[in-house]
């Protein structure tokens, strides 16, 4: 959205959609707030729930995919790009 369009959003528009890019910068790759994943009186409180069934990233699983296939050739730090093809393909039958 062009910032010209903001001036057409109430305040309270404004004021929440500024309080969710705070969220979202506070939050980790685990998807919990920092205030959570750096409290040292937390360690050993978080655990993993072995109980449940696990559930498969797809984007997670291409990232390991490709970074497998590619471990010796990657740079340093080196940032891929995620492609979404579902629009590119004919539904399966």
């Amino acid at each position: 959205m062009p910032p010209t369009k903001l001036r057409d959003w109430s305040q309270e528009d404004r004021n929440l959609a500024a309080a969710l890019l705070a969220h979202e910068a506070d939050l980790g790759p685990c998807g919990y707030p920092h205030r959570v994943t750096t409290d040292p009186e937390l360690d050993g409180w978080i655990e993993v729930d072995s109980d449940s069934e696990p559930q498969v990233c797809v984007v997670c699983a291409s990232l390991d995919r490709h970074r497998e296939d590619s471990s010796g050739s990657r740079e340093p730090g080196e940032l891929v790009r995620i492609i979404d093809r579902r629009n590119e393909m004919t539904p399966r039958d």
